[in-house]
């Protein structure tokens, strides 16, 4: 049987999503829960409000901001009527200095208070027409799916603190860690064979895209990025525990599963499967080194000869074998 095995590396990790795709939601002025939209596990898309807030203070930046805005079209208009008087020799310079001053301060106050309120999701413009909100919005900065949620309705938010958690799944990748023993053998490009607990007998395919280039002194290893080839099932999720082999040289070759390899001491044989004209059958057993295993196949190196279109056993090798020692060599 050919077949295409490789040697590999067995390594271990975790599935990770990149920092971009991973949002941690605060909220930059302290403020109570009024609403909570959203459920564990909801997908979400990038602007969409998680939950809503208020208190005393979001409303005193708003009346802040339309006090010093409309104070600063005074200060503006002033500024430019005794720059002018200045200029003409006829004005003060202390007092010029000192409306310049003024109106840099309140200009660079103003330009604060607009960015707190864009910060809300709040746009200035409609302040600047009177409009005062009592309720802020708290919105996803990115889409994906909530994965946990921190606070309850009427909690007192913190500045800073994690509100929500949302992850874009999409970009799901294999972190690996591979010792020391076995870096010099790993680059960007190779093939990456991996599963994970709650699938255990099923396999995916990733293809290794970045190799770290510093050594991490627990676990003492290097981490090898893998990105996972094909459709992303939902039942992948960042922080799963993987096993994986990372194939290093894939080449077609003889190979037999692994049941068909049996060991006599420190020999292993194969069993063939010899045909007479009469239509009986009868079993001979080659001696053979075993190379390269991989999925449950077994490179086949022979010692003796095997013969050119040889028909093997694949199941039961081991009881063929035991009854072939019986019977001096041979059976039927």
């Amino acid at each position: 049987l050919r077949r295409n095995l490789s040697a590999f590396v067995r390594t271990n990790g975790t599935l990770a999503v990149p920092p971009q795709n991973r949002a941690m939601i605060t909220t930059v002025v302290g403020a109570n829960l009024v609403s909570i939209e959203v459920i564990p596990g909801e997908i979400v898309k990038q602007g969409q409000v998680l939950a809503t807030m208020s208190h005393p203070d979001l409303i005193r930046i708003q009346t802040d901001y339309t006090r010093d805005r409309n104070r600063l079209d005074y200060l503006e208009q002033e500024y430019k009527r005794q720059e002018r008087l200045y200029e003409e020799e006829v004005g003060s310079g202390k007092k010029f200095q000192e409306t310049k001053a003024d109106y840099l301060t309140l200009k660079g106050q103003v330009k604060g208070l607009e960015a707190q309120l864009r910060q809300l999701h709040i746009n200035p413009e409609e302040i600047r027409e009177g409009e005062v909100k009592e309720i802020i919005p708290i919105r996803s900065p990115i889409g994906g799916a909530v994965n946990k949620i921190h606070v309850s309705i009427g909690q007192y938010a913190e500045p800073q603190k994690p509100l929500f958690e949302v992850i874009d799944n999409h970009h799901i990748h294999v972190d690996l860690h591979v010792y020391e023993k076995d870096i010099a053998k790993i680059e960007e490009g190779q093939k990456v064979m991996f599963h994970v607990e709650s699938a255990p007998n099923r396999e995916f395919p990733a293809t290794i895209f970045a190799v770290g280039n510093t050594f991490e002194e627990d676990p003492k290893a290097v981490s090898v990025h893998a990105e996972i080839l094909g459709e992303k099932p939902k039942s992948l999720l960042p922080g799963m525990y993987v096993r994986g082999r990372i194939l290093l040289d894939e080449a077609e070759t003889t190979a037999l599963p692994e049941e068909a390899v049996v060991r006599d001491g420190d020999d292993h044989f194969i069993i063939g499967v010899k045909e007479a004209e009469d239509g009986s059958k009868s079993f001979e057993k080659y001696r053979i080194a075993k190379g390269k295993e991989d999925a449950g196949y077994v490179e086949i190196i022979p010692v003796d000869e095997l013969p050119p279109d040889g028909i093997y056993v694949y199941t039961n090798a081991y009881f063929i074998l035991s009854d072939m020692m019986e019977m001096g060599g041979h059976s039927h």
